[in-house]
């Protein structure tokens, strides 16, 4: 049985933050950041999307760390 390629994201949050806020780690290393849930499934559904075309996962943009 042959394994299902998989994608490994570092979830960083700042503890007691309101909303929850924080960094997602990239696959290359780069990160994201996020304030709110509706940021933070924006930024795993990016990387979910990009995997599943190839494509690069480089942040861009003020958001980037």
């Amino acid at each position: 049985m042959r394994p299902e390629a998989s994608t490994r994201l570092g979830i960083i949050i700042k503890p007691g933050s309101e909303p929850i806020a924080g960094q997602v780690r990239l696959p290359d290393g780069s990160t994201l950041a996020f304030e709110g849930y509706v940021q933070l499934i924006a930024a795993v559904e990016r990387v979910h999307e990009a995997a599943s075309v190839g494509e690069s996962t480089s942040a861009s943009g003020p958001a980037r760390a």
